[in-house]
């Protein structure tokens, strides 16, 4: 039987009481802590099983190096306040996925903080055959590693900020013209999803400023995150803003209800086109936020006109 290597002191395992934890945080001294998990379900079951384990509000606060703490009056609980750094990586089926990020952890906010990476379908494939990494690859990964170990301080990439910046606001102008809450709750987080992609990049490349595969590669990974999150977790999402304030719904992922109108229209053409899914108080925020931002005028009482964008 082959020996097995010595777990790194950054490392913990998926299923960790909350005591526990706290101690690895103030043990790292500030630094990552990182686990993974070959079953997602593994994730699901070890915050089930009580407060003392539930880590979901952990996980979300680690998205910023939140602070996080708790104050037990045992010997045999840690206690303290920490700065929480901890990124895991999870491997699971899409039912096992279902099961974990139901209504609450997709509408606290955890779905956003997620990365998600769909495996192409391998259905009546053959078997994969997996070979070790070469030398090669070793070192370079372990180059990789070291060349962004040795980075502290701040790191100034004004190009990517601008990048990133312009890349969230043609993603607010869709999801405005769609009212589409969705797209527009997870276009946030995809952009710092895709800022940070960018920044190692830029720290790998060794360049002094970022270059144009750069910003292409962060934009890349924003859009691909936010794809990725609507897909898996949209739906549900979407129902929690009906269910909670009666608003209205994505019905066609292509069709803009703002385009589909008129360059002169009413209140009536805006309720036609929404289906009996919005309620009034709803189109008259739809109505006042075009207005605030600029894209409609009021014609008369009933008329409103599409201003040129």
């Amino acid at each position: 039987m082959e020996g097995t290597e010595e777990r790194p002191q950054s490392q913990v395992p998926v299923t960790v009481s909350c005591s526990t934890l706290l101690k690895r945080f103030k043990n790292a001294h500030g630094h990552t802590i990182y686990s993974f998990g070959e079953e997602l379900d593994t994730l699901r079951k070890t915050n089930g099983a009580g407060s003392w384990s539930s880590k979901y509000d952990i996980y979300r606060l680690s998205f910023d190096r939140g602070e996080w703490g708790q104050d037990y009056n045992s010997d045999a609980a840690e206690s303290g306040v920490v700065n929480v750094a901890y990124n895991w990586t999870m491997l699971g089926t899409n039912g096992a996925m279902r099961k974990c990020f139901k209504a609450d952890n997709i509408e606290n906010g955890l779905s956003s903080r997620i990365l998600v990476a769909e495996m192409p379908d391998a259905s009546f494939s053959k078997m994969p055959k997996f070979g070790k990494r070469s030398a090669e690859d070793e070192a370079k990964i372990q180059e990789a590693v070291t060349r962004l170990r040795s980075f502290t301080g701040l790191i100034d990439v004004p190009r990517l900020r601008k990048a990133i910046e312009t890349w969230v606001e043609e993603k607010r102008v869709e999801a405005a013209k769609d009212i589409d809450h969705v797209k527009d709750i997870y276009r946030k987080r995809a952009a710092v999803i895709g800022f940070r992609c960018g920044v190692i990049f830029h720290l790998l490349s060794g360049k002094d400023k970022e270059t144009k595969s750069c910003l292409d590669f962060a934009v890349m990974m924003a859009e691909y995150c936010l794809k990725q999150q609507i897909k898996a977790f949209g739906e549900v999402l979407e129902s929690q803003f009906v269910d909670a304030r009666d608003e209205c719904v994505r019905y066609g992922s292509n069709h803009s209800i703002f385009d589909q109108l008129s360059p002169a229209f009413t209140m009536d053409d805006l309720r036609s086109l929404k289906r009996g899914f919005c309620s009034e108080a709803g189109l008259r925020k739809i109505i006042s936020r075009w207005y605030r931002d600029g894209w409609i005028e009021k014609i008369d009482k009933t008329h409103w006109k599409k201003m040129t964008m």
